[in-house]
């Protein structure tokens, strides 16, 4: 295989190729075997029915030395894998079928290439649970639809089944803890010759659910045993929080119901079906199969038809009180409260599955699912049986500012007005009588971001993704503007200059239809015709795709070098008239220089006139002389003064020095002699200190007797 389309080098790992001869019997639908976990590559061995590892990251830098490891459950199971799921915290991985869930414990992992067990042996036996065996055993109907794990989790062991009956099931390790209904319970039967349809049929059958991002649902006071969800203690004010995860239940008919639990929720609230607005006659699709929850502010929901078509909505408060409970239509054991949220929906994006052979060739129909990006909460990827898409989400950017301006400004108004976009990375099918090629397993990698894309027949696609949104995606500034209130005005001229002609270039290139890798199933030749069919729709796409943008290219690099001669003649005549202005300010300048020049010396002239006319007057005023007589007396009795005060200092420093002598003389007596007591003297002043101490401690003594009678 090429290296384009692997660019990880997975196609070289034995654990792979080992892979495309055991692949599973059912080659017509879409399964997911390959999963990531951190560094960890998981993928299922469908035929000899064990669990594949590899340390993609070690295997990348050491090569052929990183073998991969096989773990073999300890028990068999009793229905066929088409769904792997890591926990999230790598101690678990749920192995889930049409007809059962088990959960495979992981071994622990040491060593400098983070092996399990540490010594990279090639086979270790795992401890396996089967959950709940006899239900589906008792229940023929019974399916698996959807097994996630719960981000509420402690110990990572949470794990929630949606089944067929219209019921969530919650498991701690192999341990059954909540059997919650989301919907009537579907039944099947056949009354006078004639079947019953079933609620799949008519649509009421939950398809799907995720989980959305947790919420505080109430204040409950210390000690209260009766809250059973997970809360957050607040000391101070003596109350707990009351944490929800809402999750959110996709029905085949297109409406959605939010089921409030939290891990010990016994019986948790179910609230819908949710508005959906702004309202329209399909009710935004009748063939739903997946939904997908952005935790967004406020989260933005994804709900997929097997059509092609996906909706984006936001999640927000319903602003109606609602009414109290009610019961369900179908189901009245079932009780339904009125929903706190409803749906806007913003968009539709239509996928183009298969490459279609001309306009009237009928779109292919499948079950598409969709996985959330880690690294972005602007992308997510759909796939399905005829390839992958990477759908961008325009409007999570304008949430995002939105939310920053909103802290500062409430009158801000959000401008969601950027139509999302699908980039089909990789097709499968590219003709219609060909046959399809699905994928068997899609995952994605971080660090670096790429994914990994196991194909029907046995192909590995490994790409790498830019982590970077900003990157793949370029939020418009012209529209960002329009968001903003009382903006100044930019005029056309800059708005037109105001991006490279690199970066136009690039986006009318990039721009129209995206050309995906072709990855068809290799298992069967076409035939010449359908070769031909294939050719000339190639054929067709470039004409009809890439050479109108060339053509587009080319008038915008004629349009811009004709405004840029344009402004090139616009700045040549500025530039001699700007030359005329500057020698008109030159003349003025020297002109003015001369001015100044006169005027200075005249200026001159005239202090000096000035002063010696003041020089006169003072010397001819009668108050002039007596005035500077008194001065000169004063100045003379101070000098007189000052001259006596000196002498004085000069004979207050000598005695100060003599004095400082005989001090110093004294001291050098003092240090010498020695004061003697004579004993007797000295025996009676230790007998009046020690009767000193004896009157001190007795009024100390008094002294608390008082405290004491005080305090009584």
């Amino acid at each position: 295989m090429s290296t384009c389309t692997d660019t990880f080098q997975l196609n070289r790992e034995e654990m792979f190729r080992l892979l495309q001869r055991c692949l599973p019997n059912d080659l017509t639908r879409t399964q997911n075997l390959v999963e990531c976990k951190d560094d960890v590559i998981f993928a299922w061995n469908s035929q000899e029915n064990c669990l594949l590892t590899l340390n993609w990251r070690a295997a990348r830098t050491k090569g052929s030395d990183i073998k991969h490891q096989t773990l073999i459950p300890s028990a068999t199971f009793p229905y066929t894998v088409d769904r792997i799921v890591p926990s999230l915290d790598g101690n678990f991985v749920a192995v889930s079928g049409n007809r059962g869930v088990s959960l495979l414990e992981l071994p622990r992992r040491w060593g400098t290439n983070g092996l399990y067990r540490g010594d990279g042996r090639e086979n270790i036996i795992c401890r396996t649970y089967i959950l709940d065996d006899r239900l589906f055993t008792n229940n023929t109907n019974l399916e698996v639809l959807q097994v996630r794990w719960h981000p509420e989790s402690p110990t990572g062991s949470h794990l929630i089944v949606l089944l067929s009956d219209n019921s969530l099931r919650v498991y701690h390790e192999e341990n059954l803890k909540h059997v919650w209904r989301i919907g009537p319970m579907p039944k099947l039967g056949v009354t006078n010759g004639t079947t019953l349809p079933s609620l799949l049929d008519l649509g009421d059958t939950a398809v799907d659910f995720d989980i959305s991002p947790p919420r505080v649902s109430s204040l409950l006071p210390l000690g209260d045993e009766t809250a059973s969800e997970l809360t957050l203690v607040n000391t101070s004010a003596k109350i707990r929080q009351k944490v929800e995860w809402p999750i959110v239940i996709l029905r085949g008919n297109g409406n959605i119901y939010v089921l409030c639990a939290g891990l010990n929720t016994k019986k948790p609230k179910l609230q819908g079906p949710l508005t959906m607005t702004p309202a329209k006659i399909d009710n935004y699709g009748q063939s739903s199969c997946s939904i997908l929850v952005i935790p967004s502010l406020p989260p933005c929901v994804v709900i997929s038809e097997s059509t092609g078509r996906i909706h984006h909505a936001l999640m927000v408060d319903n602003d109606d009180e609602g009414g109290n409970e009610s019961f369900d239509k179908i189901d009245s054991s079932l009780y339904i409260t009125p929903a706190e949220w409803q749906l806007h929906v913003l968009e539709t994006v239509e996928l183009e599955l298969g490459l279609p052979q001309n306009a009237q060739s009928k779109s292919h129909i499948c079950p598409i699912y969709l996985r959330r990006d880690l690294t972005s909460e602007s992308r997510y990827f759909a796939y399905h049986n005829t390839g992958v898409h990477a759908i961008f989400l325009e409007f999570i950017k304008q949430l995002h500012d939105f939310a920053e301006t909103a802290a500062e400004d409430d009158s801000v108004i959000p401008y969601l007005g950027n139509e999302s976009h699908a980039e089909y990375i990789l097709c499968t099918k590219a003709l219609d009588a060909g046959q399809i090629n699905p994928v068997l397993g899609f995952t994605l990698l971080q660090s670096p971001a790429g994914i990994v894309v196991f194909l029907g027949s046995g192909q590995v696609v490994s790409l790498n993704l830019i982590t970077d949104p900003n990157v793949v995606l370029e939020w418009s500034s012209e529209k960002a503007e329009r968001s903003k209130q009382g903006s100044d005005a930019v005029s056309p001229q800059k708005k037109y200059f105001s991006d490279s002609i690199e970066n136009r270039i690039v986006a009318i290139l990039r721009g129209g239809l995206s050309q995906p890798l072709l990855k068809l199933n290799t298992n069967t030749e076409a035939s010449p015709q359908e070769l031909m069919e294939l050719l000339m729709h190639a054929t067709q796409t470039l004409r009809e795709q890439y050479f109108p943008r060339h053509e587009k290219c080319r008038h915008e690099l004629k349009k811009r070098v004709e405004i840029l001669q344009v402004l090139n003649r616009q700045q040549q005549e500025e530039i001699q008239e700007l030359v005329l202005e500057k020698k008109r300010i030159r003349d003025n300048a020297e002109n003015l220089a001369g001015k100044y020049e006169d005027m200075y010396e005249r200026q001159q002239t005239l202090f000096k006139r000035a002063q010696e006319v003041s020089r006169l007057v003072s010397l001819l005023s009668p108050y002039t002389l007596s005035d500077e007589k008194d001065f000169k007396q004063q100045v003379e009795k101070i000098n007189v003064a000052t001259k006596g005060l000196m002498k004085q200092l000069e004979v207050a420093k000598g005695k100060i020095s003599r004095n400082q002598q005989q001090m110093d003389t004294w001291e050098k007596q003092n240090a010498q002699k020695e004061f003697v007591l004579p004993p007797k003297r000295e025996e009676i002043i230790k007998k009046i200190l020690a009767d000193m101490k004896n009157q001190i401690n007795n009024q100390i003594m008094e002294i608390k007797q008082l405290n004491k009678l005080l305090d009584i």
